[in-house]
């Protein structure tokens, strides 16, 4: 007899076909077949959507009802159809918490990520040295930035090295190898967080100058607990320290619940269209809008509000993700301002004591 196919093979094989070969009037379609997998899989999702009255087809992206990412922390949100052997983990609270987000298989988050990466920081370049600034992958297999660093290493790197262990940056090792690349003018990729960066020139009191086509990608996380460093004061230090300027350092924005990033058009304005904007760009196959947080409607472009996304990318999880990030839209794309205070959703009306309640083990 033929091997039964599962729901999820048939899923997964039309979500890559739509990352590789775009057709903006199939987005809803395949938004459709995942919420159809993700109802008939994902019991708490769909205890939630059921709360929301949310029993059918959507007819536009927006009527899909998006889980907070605080859920992320206290539910096991995953299909159950396969086993969930991959499991990615947020940085964690001062209480501790910590959100998971379980995957199954991780080619879409692979096919997606190079992709979008070489659109927007790679679009006049095959291959280039990366040096980063976060943890090796092998050493923290549970942070999805890790992981995206590592995966965009292996298609685009001609050598990869990684300067951030559980100790901290190592800033010797790390000036060491700017160093030598600035001698032998060749190009290269710097990447990492915005903290890290804080810790390099906050220890290093030295300059130089990379080489002309050197791009730098900063991965958000500006506040931390001992460090904090604003975006304008940042770019300025990677002019000033590093020779780099603004027009090729790209901001990348994305968050451990996602599967799908967003990056600034700085380059690509720079290489590729002097019209393109800087706003946050993100993949056809990611869906961005902003919500009102009182009454969770959406809100028209210019508007400020709370930054909700419908990720194909999540087949194995939740498609629909409400952040606590505050931000608007413009035709040039997304703009981030940052966390919302007291961020917690209200008028959730599946609570996360109801999530624990009708969770899977």
């Amino acid at each position: 007899m033929p091997k039964k196919i599962s729901d999820y093979s048939v899923v997964k094989k039309r979500v890559l076909q739509f990352i590789e070969s775009p057709h903006e009037d199939r987005f809803i379609d395949v938004l459709n077949e995942i919420i159809t997998y993700q109802r008939k899989w994902n019991a708490p999702l769909a205890a939630f959507w059921r709360k929301k009255n949310f029993l059918t087809k959507a007819f536009s992206p927006d009527d899909v009802p998006a889980v907070p990412t605080d859920v992320f922390k206290f539910v096991k949100l995953a299909t159950s159809e396969l086993s969930t052997p991959i499991v990615f983990r947020t940085s964690g609270t001062t209480l501790g918490d910590r959100g998971a987000h379980w995957h199954h298989c991780l080619a879409p988050y692979d096919l997606g990520a190079i992709k979008h990466f070489k659109h927007c920081v790679l679009p006049d370049q095959k291959q280039i040295p990366f040096l980063s600034l976060v943890l090796d992958p092998k050493e923290a297999p549970d942070s999805s930035l890790s992981y995206m660093v590592g995966i965009l290493a292996k298609e685009f790197a001609s050598s990869s090295q990684y300067f951030v262990t559980k100790d901290g940056v190592q800033i010797k090792e790390y000036v060491k190898a700017l160093s030598s690349f600035s001698r032998q003018n060749m190009p290269v990729l710097l990447i990492g967080t915005a903290f890290a960066f804080a810790q390099l020139f906050d220890e290093w009191r030295g300059s130089l100058r990379l080489p002309t086509g050197s791009r730098i990608v900063e991965t958000g996380g500006f506040k931390g607990k001992t460090k904090s460093i604003e975006r304008a004061q940042l770019y300025q230090l990677f002019s000033s320290k590093l020779g780099v300027p603004s027009s090729h350092v790209v901001s990348e924005y994305s968050m451990t619940e996602l599967s799908s990033q967003l990056y600034s058009g700085t380059l690509r304005r720079t290489l590729v269209d002097p019209k393109e904007g800087s706003a946050l760009l993100g993949p056809h196959w990611l869906h961005v809008s902003i919500i009102d947080p009182h009454d969770h409607c959406v809100l028209p472009k210019n508007k400020t509000g709370l930054i909700r996304f419908i990720d194909l990318a999540n087949v194995d999880s939740v498609v629909a993700v409400q952040t606590s990030d505050l931000g608007w839209i413009d035709e040039n794309g997304l703009h981030l301002i940052g966390r919302a205070e007291n961020a917690t959703l209200r008028g959730c009306s599946l609570t996360i004591e109801e999530y624990q309640h009708k969770k899977l083990s």
